[in-house]
């Protein structure tokens, strides 16, 4: 399965798998992350695309994630 590197800093990761249509968004410190997929997913790249053509900061990606730091509650563990 491919997985591509979509963003990182000290914060969050962000990691997306083209066969599932899904993305991975990890929360570093506190070694937790959802997979989100569909129309969630749709919205984050979305957004995430909207945010890449302003120029952005890794900062100003770090609070589009955090948006989303809610739905971090799995632990994570070694793929």
């Amino acid at each position: 399965m491919t997985m591509n590197v979509v963003f990182s800093s000290q914060h969050y990761q962000v990691f997306e798998y083209p066969e599932l249509d899904a993305i991975e968004l990890v929360d570093n410190a506190r070694a937790t992350g959802t997979l989100i997929q569909g129309a969630l997913a749709a919205g984050f790249r979305a957004s995430l695309q909207d945010l890449s053509e302003h120029q952005p900061t890794e900062e100003d990606v770090d609070d589009l994630i955090g948006g989303y730091e809610a739905l971090m509650h799995l632990p994570l563990r070694l793929h």
